[in-house]
């Protein structure tokens, strides 16, 4: 079977769309917790809540195994107290 260059194109668009739109996996979640006021952004805007305060009203990774890596902590985060190291799933290199 002969491949039109439209084909051809479309084939190499999915494939770097697969690479670009790779799943990213948590390599570390950073909290400095001297930046952190204790607000609560972070863990209300978190979908698997990850997150919790502890009893000094600071933010704490509480299940990192459940993080998504959707970035929305460190987005959210008014004191910049969060960042969240990805790596790309090695299954979509």
């Amino acid at each position: 079977m002969v491949r039109s260059d439209n084909q051809a194109a479309e084939i190499t668009f999915e494939a770097n769309r697969e690479k670009t739109m790779a799943k990213k996996q948590l390599k570390e979640l950073k909290i400095n917790r001297d930046w952190c006021k204790g607000c609560g952004i972070c863990v209300s805007f978190c979908p698997k809540n990850v997150l919790e305060l502890d009893s000094k009203d600071t933010a704490v990774v509480a299940r990192p195994e459940d993080c998504i890596c959707c970035m929305l902590c460190e987005l959210r985060c008014p004191d910049l107290a969060i960042e969240v190291l990805t790596e790309q799933d090695k299954d979509n290199e």
